[in-house]
């Protein structure tokens, strides 16, 4: 497969985050059906990642939910960040407010979304309530879990979502 896309969303990631001082993990999902593939796009993304002092992990899996489970499993810091590979930021985004703002309130901000769309009441997004913790971001309060471009608090992750995600019957087929 080409890593064109991967290529242009690597580029619009360094130019709108400052992910210097994090510890930055790219997974990747091989097809159990096509290891010789697999093994060559694995190497071209890590040729790319490289350069950037990126960390490149392959899972053997099932597609998104096994590439998160295996992130939420590996992960040794308070906080993650997913990004899809079809992801583009629109816009340059400063990570330490939002990082300071989960530190100033761990019991009501646990996950912060990049949104694609105005921040209003559409599709999955039902429940929004305005939530102003300071630092002028923006936030709307949400029940809602959206595997749109977040941070996370990782201890949230564990402890909430992923009993949840490993207990959903639509995905037991196709265990982790």
């Amino acid at each position: 497969p080409s890593t064109d896309l991967f290529q242009t969303m690597l580029n619009g990631l360094q130019s709108s985050l400052d992910l210097s001082p994090c510890r930055t993990v790219i997974f990747v999902d091989q097809n159990p059906d096509k290891p010789h593939v697999s093994a060559e796009y694995h190497q071209r993304i890590q040729d790319l990642a490289a350069p950037h002092g990126f960390e490149v992990m392959t899972g053997m899996g099932c597609g998104l939910r096994h590439a998160f489970l295996t992130m939420a499993r590996t992960v040794d810091t308070p906080y993650y960040m997913l990004i899809e590979h079809d992801w583009m930021f629109s816009k340059p985004n400063a990570l330490a407010p939002i990082l300071e703002a989960m530190e100033e309130h761990p019991d009501r901000i646990h996950n912060v979304r990049f949104n694609q769309r105005p921040n209003t009441v559409a599709g999955y997004d039902r429940e929004l309530k305005p939530l102003s913790p300071g630092r002028g971001l923006p936030l709307l309060l949400t029940t809602q879990w959206s595997n749109n471009p977040h941070i996370g608090r990782t201890s949230v992750l564990r402890e909430q979502w992923i009993p949840r995600i490993e207990a959903d019957t639509i995905f037991a087929p196709h265990a982790a």
